[in-house]
């Protein structure tokens, strides 16, 4: 779903940019058919988010997973500057607000830890049914060591050994 959200995108911006406005009609229709792609668009990056949130309950949270959804957001805002832009039929400070909102996703996730989180997340899970995946773990950075503190003493010394894991 992440990538029908992105070539969306790029059909929308097809659209908006061969598309007539010579008259009242054409850039009402403009308007209504902009505004039905952007929220059926959203629709799909809800659809996207809760999709990758239910597989991240299912499997396990990862980095890989957090950035697909923060992506994920990113664009679904990206879909509402659009409406606006299509709204106000002028769009001239839309890529700034674009790239501020790109900007404001990715501090956003800096300022989470995503490793950190991860392995919160993953510890969480591990409290509550016992599965774990130690080997994902042991490939994060130091960031996760706050958060390896909540593990008992083996599983936690399994997960910072630095050999490979059979088991």
């Amino acid at each position: 779903l992440l990538w029908v959200s992105a070539l969306t995108m790029l059909v929308l911006g097809a659209v908006i940019r061969v598309a007539s406005r010579a008259s009242a009609a054409d850039r009402r229709a403009l308007r209504v058919l902009v505004g039905i792609l952007c929220a059926t668009s959203v629709v799909v990056v809800i659809s996207a988010i809760h999709r990758m949130w239910l597989y991240q309950q299912a499997y396990g949270f990862s980095t890989d997973r957090l950035m697909v959804i923060t992506i994920e957001l990113w664009l679904g805002a990206v879909f509402l500057l659009v409406a606006v832009a299509g709204a106000r039929m002028s769009g001239r400070w839309l890529p700034h607000a674009a790239l501020a909102a790109g900007v404001v996703a990715l501090l956003g996730l800096a300022a989470l830890n995503p490793e950190r989180l991860v392995a919160d997340r993953n510890i969480d899970r591990f409290e509550q049914t016992g599965q774990f995946d130690a080997e994902y773990l042991s490939r994060l950075s130091s960031d996760i060591d706050p958060a390896l503190h909540r593990l008992p003493e083996r599983v936690r010394a399994f997960v910072r050994s630095n050999y490979p894991h059979d088991d």
